[in-house]
């Protein structure tokens, strides 16, 4: 009787899916782009990858702050080295 049961349900809910498809649809999916939700998704696409490139922007960044002090730093190191100065 359950498994009777569980079928049912399940073919009832697929059954649902399947009619009711165009409902579940959104404006960018069904295909009208030029519906505010449409505009608000490529707004919220591109305020995303805004985000991204900032990001990647701060990082790319301070590689670049390190790379300019170790090689401040190992040319002081050169420079004691040269004169026999240890620390």
């Amino acid at each position: 009787m359950k498994m009777f049961s569980k079928i049912r349900v399940l073919l009832g809910t697929g059954i649902w899916f399947l009619i009711l498809q165009q409902g579940f649809a959104c404006a960018t999916c069904f295909g009208a782009s030029d519906a505010p939700m449409a505009k608000g998704m490529n707004m919220a696409i591109l305020t995303l990858f805004g985000v991204i490139v900032g990001v990647l922007s701060g990082i790319l960044g301070f590689v670049f702050y390190l790379w300019k002090r170790s090689k401040i730093a190992v040319s002081n190191f050169q420079t004691h080295s040269e004169k026999g100065i240890d620390d």
